[in-house]
């Protein structure tokens, strides 16, 4: 299925639109779309869509709304991948030293995000969550030696850990016309501040929908906590070879405190001893000079 909608005007443009309505059982669908195929030359789409626009209004390939006045869940977009046979193995890299991956596959996603790079200069992102994310299992990022240039150890952990100023906070009610904020207590840094110790880690972005919909062209600043781990990782090593530098000197102080006082013991003895000898040579000479008498 394929949809498709263009226009110059400022009202919605759609080019798939679904409605599907029943009772309190089953499935309801409005578009469903499904794509098989055997070959490997082009992808198989069950639903595509495209929007495009010369106006100011927002556009979207693929629009999805749910809305029950039941308990029941509710999914947008629900999106399911899976594959009835199996891959090949294969390579990763040589930083694996030319193992084979241990699990055929086939590459399967059930959302695949990608920011269409045409315009130098302008901001996009393959996803854009306003809310809460929530998975079961782990985030991966790229991070492939083969993909990296220009790799240098960080070496300034400790100091800009220093710099940083950890704080506790609410966000503000208003802080956007259509940003969805929770008022619990969080924890975090101020971007600002960041800015002055770690500037690669602050960007700035302008929410699509307030610019699009209301006109709202603010740009926020927004921080990468991922790329807080490798600054902290250096600031601990940082720390653990101070710790261990004054381990060392301790340890050499200890050996010359034992070493003065071995000395000590045995300036001590001497002492005793010469004193035991003054005590001898004074009993002498009382018994010498009772004997002239």
């Amino acid at each position: 299925m394929y949809g498709e909608s263009s226009g110059l005007g400022t009202g919605g443009n759609f080019g798939v639109v679904g409605n599907a309505m029943g009772g309190a059982s089953g499935y309801k669908i409005g578009v469903l779309g499904t794509a098989n195929g055997t070959g490997l030359s082009a992808p198989s789409i069950g639903v595509q869509g495209v929007a495009s626009s010369s106006s100011g209004s927002a556009n979207f390939g693929l629009h999805g709304l749910a809305v029950t006045a039941t308990t029941a869940a509710n999914f947008g977009v629900y999106a399911l991948a899976s594959a009835s046979s199996q891959g090949t193995s294969f390579v990763p890299n040589e930083s694996l030293n030319g193992t084979a991956y241990p699990n055929n596959f086939h590459e399967i996603f059930s959302v695949y995000g990608d920011y269409d790079y045409l315009t130098p200069g302008n901001q996009g992102w393959a996803g854009f969550f306003n809310g809460d994310v929530y998975a079961y299992n782990v985030f991966y990022q790229s991070s492939d030696s083969t993909l990296k240039t220009n790799v240098q150890t960080i070496a300034h952990g400790l100091e800009a850990v220093k710099s940083l100023r950890p704080v506790s906070y609410q966000m503000k009610e208003s802080a956007g016309r259509d940003s969805k904020f929770s008022d619990e207590t969080s924890y975090g840094f101020i971007a600002q501040e960041v800015y002055d110790v770690l500037p690669e880690l602050v960007t700035a972005l302008v929410h699509p929908v307030d610019v699009k919909m209301h006109g709202d062209e603010r740009a926020l600043l927004a921080l990468n906590y991922d790329g807080f781990i490798p600054v902290l990782t250096s600031a601990v090593q940082e720390q653990h070879g101070q710790m261990e530098a004054l381990q060392q000197e301790n340890k050499k102080l200890i050996e010359q405190l034992n070493a003065q006082a071995s000395t000590n013991d045995w300036q001590t003895q001497e002492l005793e001893e010469l004193k035991r000898e003054v005590e001898a040579f004074r009993v002498l000479v009382l018994q010498l000079s009772s004997t002239k008498k």
